[in-house]
């Protein structure tokens, strides 16, 4: 064989150009293999069939999972089987002289061609071929087409044009597919080359057909991967699937799940599947701890607020408020058009607003990673909002847009909302009473399995007048700087802004024992690092020293923030000089105390 610098350019576009290579020949495997049955589409597959016999390209637009590839493989299916029962398809029993449907994406027309004029010089010989074996292309996702192939020096020179002289001139016969989004974009930027195709809505499947679908399907399932499915869970698996990946559609989100629960179930050698594999599966795939998930696990409410309180000190009412979210997810009585909960945290700096992001993100999905977080200050003009939402020119998605579709189950943080530009504003409109972001390339991502906290330093320098020394009561002070801060709020956001957000919840100062509360936590952290770990020594830390990481570690204006450099200074720092200049043995105590100059020393002690 000859090898690929061997080849002359003429060669290497006519390999290109074959339709085997170009995409599957989905007649062929229809042909030699057995698909599974469609049902709940013939109407459509019937359109598709007609729009095609009286010479037009038809363009099948549909949410993701409405089942628009299985409209094409049953009108495929439909033509295998008259082939196989040696019906004359050029006389019109399926599709007058169509003898293959080669099924690719747009940016496959673009493989091997190096050089501007290869494009077109490939895509002419497709059509040729298109032509000599009666096939028709099948284009998924071919609102691509509109800007795949084009350059900075030929932006024009897109698939989407050098498409439509054939189509207008009926030399190919193309089925188009796209997503809602993906039609509008088309209708927005190539206006003609939509024109040429013929619409046909392929709409989602209600509940209860999706389980007719399924239990239609239940049969071949069963028989192809030898496997019992329970009348139970084909309804849980329907249920299920709808509250949580509403950002896809019926039957195919279902279809979807079912496949790869039996997946796992052959995995495990199986032999039959009850409504706790999906359930199972669900927290597997979504990251949602198991409580939240599986229906047979139950949560109390003050089990809730006792794991936040170990965690965030001194905002019991804040805590409050955030377990009734979380009972609210769990009972799945939160709206399934919006995210879970949409939340402002306003209060001083240093408090806990972003730990209770953290942690509430640990609690509910199981890791702290499933806190996105983005600092809006970060976000300035234009260019920022093309850098967090994307843009028609930028190849790449917006931070948001790629976030959403890798994370759709997760703590989404806003730090400083007040810093975002008008038009984020106006996408967080849509975040907050839709829950899902449309970009400028017509992409939808869906965020209404997770939940949206945003804060705000409105009002902060209000806290800084308040005396320093921890006062016992402060309870009035606080209830009149937050309603100062309700004003702050209204005079700086519009109203439907503020009208869709959830909860506004107010942390106020620190106690005195909410920072010993810190100090000590800080201190427990600093036990699970390596140098004390791998030796297994038991750190003690005297309240003299306590006293003093209380006084270094909080100031009004910084809260609690500067707790970590003074566990850094006043204890990590003598205790490494302790350790890397002395054979301390391992399995002993590490007293870390006071001396009469009241400076920080170290202790060891058997």
């Amino acid at each position: 064989m000859a090898s690929r610098d061997q080849i002359s350019p003429e060669e290497r576009i006519t390999r290109a150009a074959d339709l085997k290579t170009l995409g599957r020949d989905l007649v062929s495997l229809a042909l030699n293999k057995k698909w599974e049955p469609i049902y709940k589409r013939m109407d459509l597959i019937k359109r598709v069939e007609n729009t095609l016999r009286i010479g037009e390209n038809p363009l099948l637009v549909g949410k993701p999972g409405v089942g628009k590839n299985a409209i094409v493989e049953g009108l495929v299916s439909e033509m295998a089987s008259r082939m196989k029962n040696e019906l004359d398809v050029t006389k019109g029993e399926c599709l007058s002289g169509v003898r293959a449907i080669y099924e690719c994406q747009p940016m496959a027309f673009q493989v091997d061609c190096f050089y501007c004029h290869e494009f077109e010089s490939k895509l002419q010989k497709i059509v040729e071929n298109c032509r000599s074996e009666g096939a028709i292309l099948f284009i998924d996702n071919i609102h691509l087409a509109i800007e795949a192939g084009g350059t900075l020096d030929a932006p024009g020179r897109t698939l989407a044009n050098l498409l439509k002289p054939y189509l207008e001139k009926k030399e190919l016969t193309v089925i188009g597919a796209t997503t809602l989004e993906g039609y509008d974009f088309m209708l927005s930027r190539n206006p003609t080359f939509v024109n040429l195709f013929t619409k046909i809505d392929i709409p989602e499947t209600s509940l209860e057909e999706t389980k007719e679908i399924l239990y239609n399907l239940k049969p071949f399932l069963e028989n192809l991967y030898k496997i019992n499915i329970g009348d139970d869970f084909i309804n849980q698996i329907v249920e299920i699937t709808n509250r949580f990946f509403p950002q896809r559609a019926f039957p195919g989100k279902a279809l979807e799940v079912l496949r790869e629960v039996i997946a796992q179930a052959k995995a495990k050698e199986q032999t039959s599947l009850t409504a706790s594999e999906v359930y199972s599966y669900i927290s597997t795939r979504t990251g949602l701890a198991e409580f939240i998930a599986l229906p047979e696990k139950k949560i109390n409410r003050d089990e809730v607020i006792k794991f936040f309180q170990e965690r965030i000190f001194d905002q019991d009412l804040v805590i409050e408020a955030i377990g009734d979210t979380i009972l609210k997810f769990k009972a799945g009585l939160n709206d399934p058009e919006r995210p879970v909960d949409v939340i402002l945290l306003m209060g001083p700096t240093g408090v806990g607003k972003t730990e209770l992001a953290k942690v509430l993100a640990e609690y509910i999905f199981g890791s702290q990673k499933k806190l996105i977080r983005f600092d809006m200050s970060e976000y300035k003009g234009y260019i920022g909002y093309e850098k967090l939402i994307g843009s028609r020119l930028r190849s790449e998605p917006g931070l948001i847009i790629s976030a959403a579709l890798a994370n759709p189950f997760a703590v989404y943080l806003f730090d400083e909302i007040e810093k975002a530009e008008g038009e984020i504003f106006d996408v967080f409109l849509q975040v907050f009473g839709e829950g899902r972001i449309t970009d400028p390339k017509g992409q939808t991502v869906d965020l209404t399995n997770s939940i949206i906290i945003m804060t705000s330093n409105i009002g902060s320098e209000l806290y800084k007048k308040m005396p320093f020394g921890f006062t016992p009561d402060i309870t009035k002070q606080v209830e009149d700087i937050q309603k100062k801060i309700d004003e702050l709020l209204r005079e700086n956001f519009r109203p439907e802004f503020i009208n869709r957000i959830n909860k506004i919840l107010y942390f106020k100062p620190l106690s005195k024992l909410g920072v010993k509360k810190i100090a000590q936590k800080e201190l427990n952290r600093l036990e699970t690092r390596y140098g004390l770990k791998e030796k297994c020594w038991n750190l003690i830390v005297e309240d003299e020293v306590i006293e003093l990481l209380i006084e270094n570690g909080y100031n009004p204006e910084y809260g609690a923030r500067p707790m970590q450099r003074a566990v850094e200074r006043f204890v990590v720092t003598p205790l490494a000089a302790k350790l890397a200049s002395e054979n301390v043995p391992p399995n002993v105590q590490l007293i870390v105390k006071l001396n009469e100059k009241k400076e920080v020393e170290i202790e060891v002690k058997k």
